[in-house]
């Protein structure tokens, strides 16, 4: 975070070096609570239902795109027009920069759900499938409100709470929905390093490694 911030300064020329280089964090003085990471929890075909089908206009299409095509809320929002082509729906992520090459009709992702999504979004803007989002997801400073938003919703619509009543699931969980959700059920028809293989390419992994994290019971 730190870096993050000094990086911002330089580039707007607030500051003239970096007081970070050479700067590293003592690991050995963090709690086991610092060094463990959050453990993602899929979504469930029922809370996926149930946010789809109350979700205002925006999310309805984002929570659909999330879980039948594991793009994020940032690549959806900025999608765009061009990106849907007659069989494919074809995104360059922005985290990654990895083109994603999703088919239309495959049965692994919904079997026709992604026409469905396209059919329903307002074509109001020539180039942006959703233009006021994607306005919002090209200043840095604004996106967190994307999960402030998302957050809210849920709160709201009582899906995912914990027992303090507050989200236990973010967007990125879909992403582990869909790996989990194809990579156990044999809905790809290949065998399991195969299928591994197919599912990272969807998802936008490098490594068939980083993609057998994103499985759950």
């Amino acid at each position: 975070a730190l870096k993050s911030l000094v990086k911002y300064a330089l580039i707007s020329a607030y500051i003239l070096k970096d007081p970070t280089v050479g700067v590293s964090i003592d690991k050995s003085k963090l709690s086991h609570r610092q060094k463990e990471t959050r453990e993602r929890i899929p979504y469930t075909k029922k809370e996926f239902n149930h946010l789809k089908n109350r979700a205002p206009y925006f999310f309805r299409q984002a929570i659909m795109l999330g879980w039948w095509t594991v793009l994020r809320v940032i690549d959806i929002s900025k999608l765009q027009w061009d990106s849907w082509t007659e069989d494919h729906l074809i995104v360059h992520t922005e985290k990654t920069d990895k083109r994603v090459k999703l088919p239309l009709d495959n049965p692994a992702i919904g079997g026709g759900a992604l026409r469905e999504v396209c059919s329903e979004i307002d074509a109001s803007n020539s180039k942006y499938c959703f233009p006021d989002w994607a306005a919002l997801a090209t200043e840095k400073t604004k996106r967190a409100k994307f999960s402030v938003y998302f957050r809210r919703m849920q709160e709201r619509l009582e899906v995912a709470l914990g027992e303090d009543g507050k989200p236990t699931k973010s967007f990125h969980c879909f992403r582990h929905s869909f790996v989990s959700r194809l990579g156990g059920t044999g809905n790809v028809d290949e065998k399991w390093e195969d299928a591994i293989s197919q599912i990272a390419k969807w998802v936008g992994h490098s490594s068939t490694e980083t993609t057998k994290g994103y499985l759950h019971a």
